[in-house]
């Protein structure tokens, strides 16, 4: 909705959004500024305010559709927090009979026991409108037509067929390996499909020791950031490396596809996959990781010094990262700033997560204020959920 709002006129948005907008403004505020004019909704009790922001954005959604046919392609859907699987559990029971095609890929291998997205699954099972589509791994003819989309190069069909069978057809594998060797490896014999690993991890290892050592270390320091990142905040954290090495070294790691441009704007990269990010955060000794998340708390605190707010969620987690030992009273700062800003964005599930990191870190202390505040938001948020899931 962001990019939709960013591209569209003012009239265009509020013919779209009608009287939902002032809803949706409370999870995009930058709407307040464009449209002007907006009042704040309602007091509503929070489950009336969470089911009225879910009908907005559904409605406005069903809107856009009138005009022409809407995909929504939402990806990784193991990695969405329990309130994005309430709306789109909402939105799936509310599109029948609208223009409307909403396509969820998730790894089933990250659903087991009791992970919010099986609850959904079983919820979403339910309605006409799903269906659930298995997908297996590329064949021999898909995997050749991914080599050459990827390289540009027709590989011979006995390597294509030896990377099949390494690999099962697995696209990640394949993509990973395709990345990791030159074109005149690819075109030439077949020794390339004998260095395929046994999994993932060992692919992206693989592609990492071909690295220069400042490319290795920009990508420890983007790891540790999370999968996406914003090119200011990791100049910032680099401040040794001339700009020259570090744009070499950030252009190296994009030549090979260990990163990407990011489709959130022009100064944002992403890890071309998740298990890129976590490969590489595993191989950090325990004592670097505390290192670098104090580093990029700090780094945070001073880039986002006028909108902490939108940002605690991030700032709480690298600071309790980092080790509540060290710095609890930034932990408990922001963790008690993102557990209100998550009840005033109907997030009761993260909020929950955040007003307990307060208690966890506050430990056997005797009752204060903070602690005060951390039990009501707990409370705020737990009536919530449990209304709401019941």
């Amino acid at each position: 909705m962001r990019p939709y709002a960013d591209e569209t006129e003012a009239d265009g948005l509020r013919r779209d959004m009608g009287a939902g907008a002032s809803e949706i403004a409370e999870i995009l505020p930058e709407l307040r500024t464009k449209l002007g004019g907006l009042e704040r909704p309602h007091a509503l009790v929070p489950e009336q305010a969470r089911f009225q922001l879910f009908l907005s954005i559904t409605t406005f959604l069903k809107k856009l559709s009138q005009a022409q046919p809407l995909i929504l392609v939402l990806d990784d859907l193991h990695w969405a927090d329990e309130s994005s699987l309430h709306l789109l559990e909402f939105l799936v029971h509310e599109i029948n009979g609208s223009r409307i095609l909403v396509i969820g890929a998730y790894r089933e291998t990250e659903i087991t026991g009791r992970h919010a997205l099986t609850e959904t699954l079983g919820s979403l099972v339910r309605q006409d409108n799903f269906s659930r589509v298995q997908l297996s791994g590329l064949n021999s003819q898909e995997v050749g037509e991914l080599i050459m989309s990827k390289s540009g190069v027709t590989a011979r069909e006995d390597a294509v067929v030896a990377l099949h069978q390494r690999t099962d057809g697995n696209p990640l594998f394949v993509g990973e390996v395709v990345g990791s060797v030159s074109k005149e490896q690819l075109a030439g014999n077949l020794d390339w499909t004998d260095q395929i690993p046994g999994g993932v991890r060992d692919v992206i290892a693989r592609g990492l020791s071909g690295l220069s050592e400042s490319c290795v270390a920009l990508l420890e320091t983007v790891s540790v950031i999370g999968r996406d990142f914003e090119f200011g905040l990791l100049r910032t954290l680099n401040p040794n490396l001339s700009q020259d090495t570090f744009s070499e070294s950030l252009d190296e790691a994009l030549a090979i596809r260990l990163i990407e441009p990011s489709p959130e704007g022009p100064t944002r990269y992403r890890f071309s996959h998740a298990l890129v990010q976590q490969t590489v955060y595993q191989e950090i000794s325990s004592t670097r990781k505390m290192q670098s998340h104090a580093a990029i708390g700090e780094a945070l605190e001073r880039l986002h010094q006028s909108d902490r707010e939108a940002h605690a969620a991030e700032l709480a987690h690298h600071f309790a990262e980092a080790g509540a030992v060290d710095s609890p009273e930034k932990v408990i700062e922001y963790s008690l700033i993102a557990g209100e800003y998550a009840l005033d964005s109907f997030e009761y599930e993260q909020a929950l997560v955040h007003f307990t990191r307060v208690l966890d870190t506050k430990g056997e202390i005797s009752m204060d204020g903070e602690k005060a505040q951390a039990l009501f938001g707990l409370g705020r948020a737990e009536a919530t959920v449990y209304r709401y899931t019941n």
